[in-house]
């Protein structure tokens, strides 16, 4: 069946208003990794906006005005398609060139070889980093990336143009489309990192499913024939029973219809109120329900699943404390709450699992087997078993390996553009510059190689934050006092570099304050240097850069981190749709080739008590039906195993033996008991038992009276105990 994984296919109610369970991606589980990066390019197009029209006046002239208006509202609708997904490409791409043809000819209408206006930076980064990063797959990227080229050809070809700025502004332009295309690998790296790291705990929960799947089936069957089958049989075959030749004939014809049919299918996943279904299932007056809101609808299997696991938690709270068990079940956001406490004396939650199957099993495994998770906390004031569904994500861990190593590559290109940018100031000016930016490259490639190696302590990334404030600081005061232009600024990518490779893999109680500090810092700092008219105007380019990469760093790092979280649950939802899928199909498996078995068997007998032809109460019709009785109740036991101990068990009835089969854990034992009972013949005594019973991977026969075997019969090597009451044989005793 096809399921789908992007959202839970449910959705539940609170107080009969819909709400969904789990707030999907728009575009799906594939396309949400890109989400982070949406969202980062997104943040560039608003801190973008105040950059483009930096130093615009309205003496400029009226088509370069005009252009950069457009421009203006392209970047308004990058900001809207990434973060509301209305698939403007198209009108993005063609006001970007509208706007490049306005500029253009509009220079080239002044006249040739007179001062030209071109920033890549400031009016086509974003765009082209939109274009690049989210339509790398389009043509729109073949246009957008033509018209730039062409529209820069043109006016560099017929305009006067300054070199050193154009150059500073491609080189800052590259290096941003570079960190943000590394970005966008680390986003992905990060996510399959993280459900890669949480697959083996899937596979692990999947492999528990299938197996709770096969017991429950079992025990179903083993319920529902020991309701109908054998006890139409043991009405006959028991000399107890008081039960009417009618009513033994009725009996016999429910037990063959119930032959004839499969069980309800396990498909219809409808929703159900979860608060009825636990009070149907837990006996009142036994505990207090609270349930908020009153009426809440999750799907059917879910609901089973908390109500069982509830029912489980309350028995066991009941079994061993006289207290009253509290349950409640409350709704907060998009997670169903279940929980069961009691003021017993507690237990030991680590001890083996032995001592607490019950909740193992009952419980975790079976809210685990739908998406959910059971927690259980015991102390010496009581026990608490707490159930969530759906299950909240794990908390990520530090940064993986590949997407470690995508890091340490990450803040390269803002270093090589700021060196570039050093490299057209004047000189010998720019010798100092270039030394501090020498000094902090290499502190760059030292806590690249620390990332790359296992991540950076809070300190270390606190260390680096201090040394791009340092810069900063050096940066400002070379510029004080004198005329500068806001290319004067070589500082901002130093520090951006810094805060890349310094931020990443640090909790977000480490990181957002870090990053707080580097940016109230640079304003500060400019403010008390520069003056605040220079901040928020010439020079504000300098602090946009450092607020852009901050932000775009955090967005990419903690929203990777949220999409990981995301998929989990989703898939984690899908699993558990897929494993009741499963689940269907193993329950009708057992079931249809049980109810096979057991009409071969069974059926003629039933349909001749159940029409008349046979007298229920006749000794040979009570015989045969005890006999039935038996060999159909070892049969139950060992399926879906091999059935033939239970034939073998039903020939020594035959033979005189009241054989019982106390145990249908047997496994690879089978065949050996098979071989050890086919030794034994009628029994030397009326009512001679034979118990068969299982344990630690041994098989244990007790036959009683005590057998009589020659010295070299075959029996010997299986001997164990050889007392004059009784024979114990063990399977795998060297003769």
């Amino acid at each position: 069946m096809a399921l789908e994984t992007t959202e839970p296919p449910y959705v539940h109610r609170r107080q009969g208003r819909p709400q969904e369970v789990l707030r999907p991606w728009p575009r799906g589980g594939g396309a949400s990794r890109e989400r982070p990066i949406e969202v980062a390019v997104a943040v560039i197009a608003i801190l973008g906006m105040p950059k483009l029209v930096a130093g615009v006046s309205p003496q400029d002239p009226t088509y370069l005005l005009t252009g950069l208006g457009v421009l203006f509202v392209a970047h308004v609708l990058v900001a809207i398609d990434c973060l509301w997904f209305r698939r403007l490409g198209w009108l993005i791409v063609g006001l970007t060139v509208v706007a490049t043809v306005i500029i253009v000819v509009g220079q080239l209408g002044e006249g040739l070889a007179v001062p030209g206006h071109w920033r890549t930076d400031a009016w086509f980064g974003t765009l082209l980093t939109y274009g690049i990063v989210l339509r790398h797959n389009k043509p729109q990227l073949v246009v957008l990336g033509g018209t730039f080229v062409l529209g820069l050809a043109v006016v560099v070809g017929t305009q006067q143009l300054e070199w050193g700025p154009q150059v500073r502004s491609l080189a800052y332009t590259l290096s941003g489309l570079g960190v943000i295309v590394v970005a966008r690998l680390i986003t992905i790296a990060i996510t399959e990192e993280y459900l890669a790291s949480r697959q083996l705990r899937a596979e692990q929960e999947q492999e528990a499913g299938e197996s709770a799947a096969r017991a429950e089936a079992l025990a179903g069957l083993r319920r529902e024939m020991h309701d109908s089958l054998l006890h139409a049989l043991q009405r006959m075959g028991a000399t107890w029973s008081a039960a009417s030749a009618d009513e033994v004939r009725a009996s016999c014809e429910e037990a063959r219809q119930r032959l004839a049919q499969m069980p309800e299918p396990l498909t219809d996943d409808k929703p159900v109120d979860v608060c009825a279904m636990l009070h149907r299932s837990l006996k009142p007056r036994r505990q207090v329900i609270t349930c908020e809101p009153e009426i809440l609808l999750v799907p059917l299997s879910v609901a089973q699943a908390l109500a069982g696991a509830a029912r489980e938690a309350v028995r066991n709270a009941l079994k061993h404390t006289p207290g009253i068990p509290e349950v409640q079940l409350v709704q907060r956001g998009g997670t169903v709450r279940v929980t069961v406490t009691d003021e017993g004396p507690g237990f030991d939650v680590m001890a083996p699992r032995g001592q607490s199957l019950g909740l193992e099993g009952s419980v975790v495994q079976r809210v685990a087997a739908v998406g959910g998770e059971a927690r259980v906390h015991s102390g010496a004031n009581g026990t608490t078993v707490e159930m969530l569904w759906p299950a909240p994500p794990p908390e990520p861990g530090g940064l993986g390996e590949r997407a470690r190593r995508l890091i340490s590559w990450c803040p390269f290109p803002l270093v090589a553009a700021s060196a570039l940018h050093i490299l057209t100031l004047e000189w010998p000016g720019a010798a100092f510059p270039m030394a501090i930016t020498v000094i902090v490259a290499l502190l760059i490639a030292v806590g690249a190689v620390a990332v790359r190696g296992g991540g950076l302590a809070p300190w270390q990334s606190a260390v680096l934050c201090g040394v791009g404030m340092i810069t900063f600081i050096v940066n400002y005061a070379a510029v004080q006092g004198g005329p500068s232009t806001d290319w004067d600024l070589w500082a901002p990518s130093l520090v951006s570099a810094l805060l890349i490779i310094g931020l990443p893999g640090q909790p977000v109680r480490v990181a957002v304050p870090l990053a707080g500090v580097v940016v109230v810092g640079a304003v500060t700092t400019s403010w008390l240097t520069l003056g605040w008219q220079a901040t928020i105007g010439s020079h504000f380019g300098g602090i946009l850069a450092v607020l852009l990469y901050t932000i775009v760093t955090l967005v990419l790092v903690f929203g990777a981190q949220a999409v990981s979280r995301h998929l989990h649950v989703t898939r984690r939802l899908a699993a558990a749709a897929e494993l009741r899928a499963q689940a269907a199909q193993v329950r009708d498996g057992v079931w249809h080739g049980w109810l096979a078995r057991a009409e071969k068997l069974t059926g003629a007998f039933l349909g001749e008590v159940a029409d008349g032809s046979r007298d229920p109460f006749a000794p040979e019709t009570r015989a045969r039906a005890a006999r039935l009785g038996a060999r159909m109740r070892d049969e139950l036991r060992l399926w879906p195993g091999p059935l033939r101990l239970a034939s073998e068990l039903d020939r020594l009835r035959g033979a005189g033996w009241d054989a019982r089969l106390l145990t249908g854990d047997v496994g690879s034992m089978s065949d050996d008991l098979v071989e050890l009972l086919g030794h034994l013949g009628r029994p030397g005594e009326d009512q001679a038992q034979l118990l068969v019973s299982a344990e630690e991977g041994t098989a244990t026969v007790t036959a009683t009276p005590a057998v009589a075997m020659a010295e070299d019969s075959p029996l010997q090597r299986w001997v164990s105990v050889a007392d004059p009451d009784f024979t114990q044989f063990r399977t795998g005793k060297e003769s």
